[in-house]
């Protein structure tokens, strides 16, 4: 067997050395090169750094696109993107793995937007994102609509040219935000969020006119299809013209073809209202008239039964009369019905201020203290006057007061008392009580 080694004049190169020659060869004669291919295996980490492989039908090499170069991306890669990508050609020494180290990103043609939409719209789908059971109802007869579109933007004049011709009363809120570009997304999400944070309007109105599917491209973003589907507020999407179909479209509670037909949707149509209130006006003038028709057929037959012209002249008159006034009675009277109703509503607004509930309170406990104050007051009198009374019975009927008018009371030696005059008593001593001291006698005889 033949050994053969390098002769003097042959260069023996390092795994080092070598790897670093490679790399300075790629980066130098393939810099600044666009690959087209699709991309795989995407892994974002927490460092921010994108790293995916791109591949073909025949071959596929592993890219790395870092953080600080991502500033002018506006859309996410993932698996299955078709992407054109610029970059410089390197190799990683430690491994003598070489890669594309990307500087942009774009999407390769329609057909690539179109596939990222539709893989996001399955994404979405099967979370249940546009399932009809999580969509919220939209309020009728809706006061404060909030619009989240661009301030200066031909959609919002649409539709505030709906709004005033159909409902001019309904309140109006403008939520500023790019429809399109890379800063749409976010502005998008950030007036849904104040929007909710705000509580100051009852549905919100997602809208911008037509445009190319990168023009509507804001509104296919899966951060924006989240914020609309965890929305407090009901959210009505009308994005594009009637064939433009969004992912905002289909996460919203309420999807509407066009700007000019959200507005239609979410507002009443003022014409019809105007139409039936006059319909009730003529329907009020029928009844007055058929009751003024009423009132001549009776002043007819009042006028036949008056004598002479001249009576039945001044008798018109006085029905004409009253037929106006009363008229003007009830125009008047119904008027006042709802100025009264005004004012009884204010009153009953201010007998339910928590103020005056207190003051009344206040006061009917005053009167209560009061009142039992001068209850005990009187009932002690009472006791006072019962009390004295009771005593003067009871010394009107004290045995010493009846002493007092001169009688005695005569009691034997056992100081019992004694009601007749018995024989027996004869030769004893008996103790006469007076009013003032005791008398002992002897008994000499009975009568």
């Amino acid at each position: 067997m033949n050994v053969i080694s390098p002769s003097e004049d042959e260069i023996i190169f390092t795994v080092s050395d070598l790897n670093l020659n490679i790399k300075n060869y790629l980066e130098s004669n393939y810099s600044n090169i666009w690959i087209s291919g699709e991309i795989s295996n995407f892994s974002s980490p927490s460092s921010g750094h994108f790293y995916f492989v791109l591949k073909d039908h025949k071959a596929q090499m592993r890219c790395a696109f870092f953080k600080q170069k991502q500033k002018f991306l506006n859309i996410k890669p993932f698996d299955g993107m078709q992407v054109l990508i610029r970059g410089t050609l390197s190799l990683y020494p430690e491994r003598g793995e070489y890669q594309l180290i990307v500087d942009q990103l774009v999407l390769q043609g329609e057909g690539a937007l179109k596939k990222q939409f539709e893989l996001l719209k399955k994404k979405l789908e099967a979370q249940g994102y546009f399932d009809v059971k999580n969509k919220k109802p939209i309020p009728k007869n809706i006061k404060t609509l909030g619009i989240i579109t661009s301030g200066t933007g031909a959609a919002l004049q649409d539709v505030l040219s709906v709004l005033k011709r159909r409902w001019p009363l309904m309140n109006i809120l403008v939520y500023d935000a790019q429809v399109q570009g890379e800063q749409a997304p976010g502005q998008l999400i950030k007036a849904i969020t104040q929007a909710n944070q705000d509580q100051l309007c009852e549905c919100l109105l997602l809208t911008r006119g037509g445009g190319s599917l990168e023009d509507l491209w804001a509104f296919n973003d899966e951060n924006l299809a989240m914020a609309i589907f965890n929305s407090n507020l009901p959210i009505v999407s009308a994005v594009g013209h009637e064939i433009d179909f969004s992912i905002s479209d289909y996460v919203a509670d309420l999807r509407a073809a066009t700007p000019s037909a959200a507005a239609e949707l979410l507002s009443p149509d003022g014409e019809y209202f105007i139409k039936n209130m006059r319909l009730k006006v003529a329907q009020i003038s029928q009844l007055l008239n058929s009751k003024m028709n009423l009132l001549k057929q009776e002043l007819a037959q009042l006028n036949q039964r008056c004598q002479g012209p001249l009576n039945q002249i001044h008798f018109f008159k006085s029905q004409n009369h009253y037929l106006t006034q009363r008229l003007d009675f009830l125009m008047q009277s119904y008027l006042k019905l709802l100025k009264n109703k005004q004012v009884q509503l204010n009153l009953k607004l201010k007998n339910q201020d928590p103020k005056n509930i207190l003051l009344a309170q206040q006061e009917k406990l005053k009167n209560l203290n009061k009142n039992l104050e001068a209850g005990l007051n009187k009932n002690l009198m009472f006791k006072k006057n019962q009390f004295q009374n009771l005593l003067t019975s009871l010394d009107h009927l004290s045995p010493l007061t009846i002493l007092k008018r001169g009688y005695a009371i005569a009691q034997d030696e056992n100081r019992h008392v004694l009601n007749q005059a018995l024989p027996e008593l004869i030769d004893q001593k008996i103790r006469v009580q007076l009013s003032q001291g005791v008398l002992v006698c002897g008994v000499v005889g009975v009568e």
